[in-house]
């Protein structure tokens, strides 16, 4: 084995620049060689108990779909393990020790075996990062797109033209059966990508690993009715008509599952109908029973391709969708340029408190503030300046705020904080500590900014209209007696407590 090596620190000593260098083929790769090539054969040898006529072919290739995943998660130095993985898998199928021919014949066939399936595996993987610049197909609609192209169908082709050929020109299959090895190969291939990469890869990516607590009843309940299809499926094979079969009454149960349960819940779901599926129709039972067991397998491959790229596609256009949600959400709830609140969610805030003082009795206040001569720096230095200038300024009143606080981009430079369960006093003790903050930094050019703000409390007024008309009142009033200052609601005068 050769080794080389590749920087991974520059350490100066003195005048001299010394690279450490780190083994390309380290131990851990060899771990994952080994391991790669081992889970290859053990799954392998699982799909091939299923196989089915012509050329001995399975109708899910578990090992394809497992291979991509890992090539994802570990990069493609795991190829020579999948390589092995393969040639073991078609030696221990096709191997025949009574002639040294027999035997040649079955290393050619096994080698032709590995490099279909590297080629399937790290090239196709390859080809859908250029493509998608991603390790995760079930990303968006685009990966998971590209992801059936290179991945599914590309690499499915590619190595089943090398193992069919392999067979057919060592004589382990006719040249007659062919052209129907070879889409029967590449559908298992196919199918295996589809079924077993998403599985793997959905506890690997995903974010949704754990159900939430609101639909752990759910979970239970599509948890005990898959088991019971499952079993039903298996044990009871003659389902009386006119009812469906067990298998296609699991279709509600995976749409269900990726709409409501994540990703996770729903392959190891998907994965478990297959099983069943295969089984029945590996017997010849089942939905899918044929008297030509042939037509049988490319009907269970067609319905489980299908099957999968439904419930996929189903699942990332409903996760797309409550992205776009989301991102609408936060776009109506969020100031873009400062990241505070939104007047439209701040008003909903305000609300919530009020209603929540009418029930509970529980106090709240408001701060008005505003950016003194703020257009001063606008003028002087432009409106990007005075941009940065308000998000240094919500910064810093930002750090000061407790995590229940809230605070609202009101209008321009105009803000508002809302405090829950807080008095007059509190908050105008709060308002003093922001003023003084501001007063105390320095701005973008050197410049010394103020701020002027406003202070009121809940039982000020009766409803929230009230309370912001004369939040704004007081602070209008520092504004117009010397600005820099902090007033109370209550202590302006008489003829301003009124409208």
């Amino acid at each position: 084995m050769s080794w080389s090596a590749e920087p991974v620190a520059s350490i100066e000593r003195g005048s001299v620049l010394i690279q450490t260098q780190k083994p390309v083929w380290n131990r851990d790769t060899i771990v994952r060689i080994v391991l790669v090539a081992v889970l290859y054969f053990f799954t392998a040898r699982i799909g091939q108990s299923f196989a089915m006529p012509p050329g001995n072919i399975t109708p899910v290739w578990l090992p394809s779909g497992l291979m991509v995943a890992l090539v994802l998660i570990w990069g493609y130095r795991i190829s020579p393990g999948i390589f092995l993985g393969a040639f073991a898998g078609n030696i221990w199928a096709y191997f025949d020790a009574s002639s040294a021919t027999l035997i040649g014949k079955a290393l050619v066939s096994a080698s032709l075996n590995g490099i279909g399936d590297v080629l399937a595996t790290a090239g196709a993987v390859y080809l859908f990062k250029r493509k998608v610049v991603s390790d995760n197909p079930l990303e968006s609609l685009s990966a998971f797109k590209a992801f059936g192209i290179y991945c599914v169908i590309s690499g499915s082709v590619v190595s089943a033209i090398l193992g069919v050929t392999g067979l057919a020109s060592m004589g382990f299959l006719p040249w007659s059966q062919y052209g129907m090895a070879l889409l029967t190969w590449a559908t298992g291939d196919a199918v295996g990508v589809l079924l077993i990469a998403p599985l793997v890869l959905s506890f690997y990516f995903r974010k949704d690993r754990v159900v939430p607590k609101q639909r752990r009843f759910e979970l239970g309940l599509h948890v005990t009715l898959l088991a019971l299809l499952s079993l039903a499926a298996v044990f009871h094979q003659h389902w009386p008509p006119p009812l469906p079969s067990p298998v296609f009454v699991m279709i509600p149960l995976l749409l269900w599952a990726v709409l409501r349960l994540g990703f996770r819940v729903t392959f190891v779901s998907v994965a478990c109908m297959a099983a069943a599926t295969v089984y029945v129709t590996s017997n010849n039972l089942g939905p899918f029973k044929e008297a030509e067991q042939l037509f049988a397998l490319i009907e269970l491959q067609l319905f489980l391709t299908l099957l999968v790229t439904s419930v996929a596609l189903v699942g990332m256009v409903s996760a797309e969708r409550d992205q776009l949600i989301d991102e609408l959400k936060d776009l109506c709830e969020h100031d873009p340029l400062t990241g505070t609140c939104s007047r439209r969610y701040g008003m909903q805030l305000i609300v919530a408190e009020q209603e929540r003082q009418a029930r509970y009795g529980t106090p709240y206040s408001l701060i008005m503030f505003d950016i003194d001569h703020f257009k001063r720096i606008n003028d002087s230095y432009g409106h990007a300046t005075g941009d940065r200038v308000i998000q240094q300024i919500t910064r810093l009143i930002d750090s000061a705020l407790r995590d229940v606080d809230h605070l609202v981009r009101w209008g321009g430079e105009e803000f508002l904080v809302l405090l829950p369960n807080t008095t007059q006093q509190g908050a105008l003790q709060f308002a003093e500590r922001c003023r003084e903050l501001v007063a105390a930094n320095t701005f973008e050019h050197q410049e010394r900014l103020s701020i002027s703000l406003g202070v009121i409390d809940s039982s000020a007024a009766n409803t929230v209209q009230d309370l912001l008309a004369r939040v704004d009142r007081a602070m209008y009033h520092s504004k117009n007696h010397g600005r820099n200052a902090a007033t109370a609601f209550t202590t302006l005068p008489s003829e301003l407590m009124t409208p």
